[in-house]
């Protein structure tokens, strides 16, 4: 097993070496994505009516990023990672698996997600601490919360026998789509810690926080009694028996949303008490929660790093990209962040402070002749 030291240098070094592949002078990549914005906003229209799907660029831009990582020589590409759990972009090198995800983010519909990873198990490699334990409304049981369980293996053993650690990347790409224009934003770079490193401060496995999704039991694979359960079926009563509730809100108003059972732990985590919970409000029906689904990491906890000799440095970093086109929400005065709350007119304070931002960012290098 690596040394924490050892996985600090390689994250440090690999990190460094993405970010030079795509932030390069000689580079083609910027002209790349050049292109990519021209031809979307000329075939804008067509590419509405073909696919009617906002994200018009989340296959290009993975292909670009393949491209160029894969005939980069400096990586000293050693072989494909054939596991199925693992990032989109997988690959051996000589010291590392080297993995990284690509998402694409409309700021018009995604602006709170542009302060965080959406991570998934199969991204990364620490241990997170459960998430949103509480106790029962009796204060006689207690539910520890909901894990998140890494599905990327911590380390890979080659054909001769030496131990790579697996390592996770992010390079997300932000652009505008108000529904009648397109033009690209910026893009960020960010590292995430190993296993490892995610353990010791200041991390502490507290990095994966406010699960989006919730996964529950379907089906009876663990077994006919962590099966979902109807209200109406007729041995509901009896089921409930030993369930204890939970109190939060809704809509401002107490309310029973989950309930811990007494009479059932958890199928893979022997330990502790199942969590019954109805996802669909109002439908009746109760599932054993299993594990979160997706999770957020907040990029400003992934920014000061540490690397082996214990001198600082950013695991993010942002480029302007684009042409630079003027943003469409000068015109229509429709702003970044749209959704019910804001009648879908998006929030002005927000957009143009983080616009600023982004003015004042880096162009990414590179040649577009």
């Amino acid at each position: 097993m690596k040394t924490s030291d050892e996985i600090r240098k390689f994250e440090k070094q690999y990190f460094d070496e993405i970010v030079g592949i795509f932030n390069n002078p000689k580079s083609k990549f910027k002209k790349h994505l050049l292109d990519l914005e021209i031809i979307t906003r000329k075939n804008y229209n067509h590419y509405n009516n073909l696919w009617g799907k906002k994200n018009k660029i989340e296959i290009a831009v993975e292909r670009m990023l393949r491209f160029h990582l894969y005939r980069n020589t400096k990586l000293e590409i050693v072989d494909v990672y054939t596991s199925p759990l693992s990032t989109d972009i997988a690959i051996e090198l000589k010291d590392i698996i080297l993995c990284i995800d690509a998402k694409t983010v409309d700021l018009y519909g995604n602006l709170g997600d542009e302060s965080s990873l959406a991570i998934q198990k199969n991204q990364i490699t620490f241990d997170n601490q459960p998430e949103s334990g509480r106790p029962s409304h009796s204060n006689d049981y207690f539910w520890p919360g909901l894990a998140f369980p890494p599905q990327l293996e911590k380390y890979f053993i080659d054909s001769n026998g030496k131990e790579k650690p697996c390592l996770t990347y992010f390079i997300n790409f932000y652009y505008e789509d108000d529904g009648s224009s397109f033009k690209l934003s910026h893009m960020n770079f960010c590292s995430v810690p190993h296993y490892e490193i995610a353990k010791e401060p200041p991390f502490n496995n507290e990095l994966a926080q406010n699960f989006k999704t919730w996964s529950y039991i379907e089906n009876d694979t663990y077994g006919k009694e962590y099966l979902p359960i109807n209200e109406n079926d007729d041995d509901f009563e009896e089921k409930k028996k030993n369930w204890n509730p939970i109190w939060g809100s809704e809509d401002g108003d107490p309310a029973i949303r989950s309930y811990i059972d007494s009479g059932l732990k958890h199928p893979m985590r022997k330990n502790d008490y199942c969590l019954w919970k109805s996802p669909k409000k109002d439908s009746g029906e109760w599932k054993v929660a299993l594990w979160g689904g997706s999770a957020r990491i907040y990029k400003d906890r992934l920014l000061n790093r540490l690397d082996y000799e214990g001198m600082p440095w950013e695991g993010v970093k942002e480029f302007k990209i684009g042409v630079g086109h003027t943003p469409n929400y000068e015109i229509t005065e429709k702003y970044w962040g749209q959704g019910k709350s804001n009648n879908y007119m998006g929030d002005q304070e927000k957009t143009e402070l983080r616009q600023k931002e982004i003015d004042n960012m880096a162009e990414l290098q590179g040649d577009t002749s």
